[in-house]
């Protein structure tokens, strides 16, 4: 099968090291290692482009169509700016038309950003399967944490890309139902939460020990260093745990708009020493760096709409790393507390300290919970995803196939 790959998001680059990145390479490579032939169509391709099994195509981005305003008129910027998406996820889709004139392609999947409508309209121009994978409630998100000077237009793209699609697979139930409420028909939504990557992350890899953690019970976490990621509860959570007990270390592999706090954080509560940061690190690094920890966290904050399908956990788990999660979403279908991790309430930092000292502790506990956690990591994988998309545009193409008469 000859599928495009279309990702429109200017804030995802292919080539990136955040999770939205890793996502779109990990499935391209997996729907690739089935034996289909894939292009990724990208706005941005990122700074570190390396080999890989799919092919990529840049599309050019559109020039200002007019001068810039000026600095101090905001939402006149803004509204550029989104003008200017909106006009390369329509390049994007020309880009298409004329690489499927040259050699055709069989299906079209597209991870929704918040200005492009391009998989549906070539869906409905060219009679392809087309299938949009939704991660996040965009346009709520982008309302709540971001200036929209085309708010509109953004609400008219995703009820066209909701209605449209043959098929729409989301990370979790929560982003489902947005879906299913916003024009979505639930016998098109289907939810896949995210893999991992088992030659990467799997319980048999050989750990990389930084010289500050050597001979020290190392707690770790890894992802953005964003305010709904609770790394500041963990830093709560840790000074306490580093109160109990000796012989204590964190490892905050990562980075984002928070490091700077967090670092002001550890100055301030004297555990200089005890807390190392690694910034941004290549995929497998990450994993070599995990392989190494004791425990494992992900100290999601109380949130009202928790719609994640949180990347860390599974490679935590995949590792075979026993892990601390908050009981919340997803998460809480996932991690089965004495059987493969513990959970505590979302935001509670001591709860975080005792599930962490109970672990420090209890040697016999970390090893069967990592054992479970390895298990449990098994079921989730991108080749898994990428044989349920195959799947899903086998299903969505069976009717056209019907029409033609081929048996």
């Amino acid at each position: 099968m000859r599928i495009a790959y279309f990702l429109a998001d200017h804030g995802i680059p292919v080539f990136g090291s955040k999770g939205a990145s890793v996502h779109v390479r990990a499935l391209a490579n997996a729907l690739c290692e089935l034996g289909h032939d894939v292009t990724v169509f990208c706005a941005k391709h990122g700074p570190d482009v390396t080999p890989a099994p799919f092919r990529m195509l840049k599309i050019d981005n559109t020039p200002a169509s007019s001068p810039a305003p000026n600095d101090d008129d905001p939402l006149a910027q803004r509204r550029l700016k989104e003008t200017r998406y909106l006009a390369d996820a329509e390049r994007m889709r020309q880009t298409f038309a004329r690489e499927h004139e040259r050699q055709p392609f069989d299906a079209i999947y597209e991870r929704y950003s918040l200005w492009s409508a391009a998989a549906v309209r070539a869906s409905r121009q060219f009679g392809l399967p087309a299938i949009i994978e939704v991660n996040a409630p965009l346009l709520p998100e982008q309302r709540a944490y971001r200036e929209l000077a085309r708010d509109a237009d953004a609400e008219r793209i995703e009820h066209e890309v909701f209605s449209e699609a043959g098929a729409i697979v989301t990370v979790s139930a929560a982003v489902a139902n947005y879906v299913i409420d916003h024009g979505g028909a639930p016998e098109r939504v289907q939810v896949m939460p995210n893999g991992v990557d088992h030659a990467l992350f799997h319980s048999d890899l050989t750990p990389r020990q930084l010289p500050e953690t050597d001979g020290r019970f190392v707690v770790a976490f890894s992802g953005s260093l964003k305010a709904w990621h609770g790394v500041d509860v963990l830093l709560e959570a840790f000074r306490e745990l580093n109160h109990r007990l000796a012989g204590m270390h964190l490892l905050v592999i990562g980075d984002g708009p928070m490091r700077e706090w967090l670092q002001g954080f550890v100055r301030g509560a004297k555990l200089d020493g005890h807390v190392s940061f690694t910034g941004w690190r290549p995929h497998d690094e990450v994993a070599a760096l995990l392989a190494g920890a004791n425990v494992a966290v992900a100290p999601y904050p109380p949130l009202e709409d928790f719609y994640f399908s949180p990347l860390k956990l599974f490679e935590y788990l995949a590792l075979g790393i026993p892990t601390v999660a908050s009981d919340i979403g997803q998460i809480r279908d996932i991690i089965k507390p004495g059987s493969n991790g513990l959970l505590t309430p979302p935001g509670d930092a001591i709860a975080l300290a005792d599930a962490l000292e109970v672990l420090a502790l209890d040697e016999p506990l970390r090893q069967r919970l990592g054992q479970e956690a390895a298990r449990t990591g098994r079921n989730f994988s991108w080749r898994g995803n990428a044989e349920k998309v195959v799947t899903t545009f086998e299903t969505l193409a069976a009717p056209a196939t019907t029409a033609r008469g081929t048996p």
